[in-house]
């Protein structure tokens, strides 16, 4: 199992389309299970295709498989927190893939980050901030609060005066957890 994890990653880091032809595949695994329900619900391509889909969820869903990624995380596993960078950076869509997002953002404020890592998660928050609503904007905005970067510190700043509502509401919040979370304010 590890052997295939450590050529799963490898393969996301040369190829980061990975994700999204993961995320392609699950998609048409699930469109499989709706189209079988309005054919026959409960019939025996449903119950196929709902199993086919479960079985290969885990290893379509993150490289390596979700389930033992989650436990990588935890562990601060660089290897794996590469990959969940990777993937947060791809943003793949998919059935479940928000609530994995939301999941993988906060356990990044637990582990070592390079510096290029840190940054590439400053990127992505300040996208956030510009984005529809996602589930995930809280974890980043949140993760923003850990990070602590001038540079997202200076765009939230700008986005301040932005006469979209949403950007500029958001970008206030960030900069409130930052205020909060921020190592010199007195207390």
């Amino acid at each position: 199992m590890k052997r295939r994890h450590l050529q799963n990653t490898k393969l996301a880091k040369r190829r980061p389309d990975v994700f999204q032809r993961n995320a392609a595949e699950l998609r048409r695994l699930y469109q499989r299970i709706k189209d079988e329900a309005a054919r026959q619900p409960a019939g025996p391509g449903y119950h196929a295709a709902c199993a086919e889909f479960h079985q290969r969820y885990d290893a379509l869903a993150f490289p390596g498989g979700w389930r033992a990624a989650q436990e990588k995380l935890r562990r601060g596993d660089a290897e794996t927190v590469e990959t969940a960078i990777r993937f947060l950076e791809s943003d793949p869509y998919f059935h479940r893939s928000g609530y994995m997002k939301e999941k993988i953002i906060p356990r990044l404020k637990h582990v070592a980050l390079t510096r290029e890592q840190r940054d590439r998660l400053g990127r992505l928050i300040i996208e956030s901030v510009e984005t529809p609503w996602r589930r995930e904007y809280r974890q980043y905005a949140r993760l923003a609060g850990v990070l602590q970067l001038p540079t997202i510190a200076r765009a939230m700043e700008q986005r301040t005066h932005c006469p979209r509502d949403l950007t500029r509401r958001r970008a206030l919040h960030v900069l409130e957890i930052m205020a909060m979370r921020r190592p010199d304010r007195p207390d």
